[in-house]
């Protein structure tokens, strides 16, 4: 709604419809289906990027990046540090975490943290189905982007929004209440 609203002055004489964004159709596997599919070796590392250790057998947390960061139009900010130290305790103190990089900018910021910190990274070239698959099991999903958070809530994981460049990430908790 939040969208529509924003473009609606724009699109005065046109017709239009306000839907629902279609990551919403995605049906991630049950948890049960996912652990025979995913105990394959190798099945969700997409080159370059390597899922090695990923068991989705057990509790894990999903995290993606934001629009918000690396952006030339704001101040030089390196979150590595931050995301280092974050999962770091969330591997400590909650579970195993899955980074997940749904574009170049995120793939960025995770590769050197991935390796730094042997986590299994589920890259941009990855099946948008897969994805759903993954990220609708998760105990949880922490991510600035859209489309990620969509594919988590579809498998009814919880999700935990970061700050974005856009309402996005506001406007879908609304929508969710």
């Amino acid at each position: 709604p939040l969208s529509y609203e924003a473009c609606s002055k724009f699109l005065e004489n046109s017709s239009t419809t306000l839907a629902s964004d279609a990551a919403f159709t995605y049906q991630p596997l049950s948890q049960t289906h996912l652990i025979a599919v995913a105990s394959r070796d190798g099945y969700f590392s997409v080159w370059p990027d390597s899922a090695k250790g990923f068991d989705p057998s057990k509790p894990y947390i999903c995290v993606c990046g934001s629009s918000i960061y690396l952006r030339p139009d704001r101040p030089q900010y390196d979150p590595v540090p931050g995301f280092l130290r974050l999962f770091q305790l969330l591997n400590e103190q909650i579970a195993p975490v899955i980074l997940i990089a749904p574009c170049y900018t995120d793939q960025n910021i995770f590769r050197p943290v991935a390796k730094t910190l042997k986590l299994p990274l589920i890259g941009l070239h990855t099946p948008t189905q897969q994805a759903a698959d993954i990220l609708g099991n998760a105990s949880a999903c922490i991510s600035g982007r859209w489309h990620p958070s969509i594919l988590a809530l579809t498998g009814g994981t919880p999700i935990v929004t970061l700050t974005a460049n856009t309402y996005k990430t506001q406007a879908l908790l609304q929508q969710i209440g």
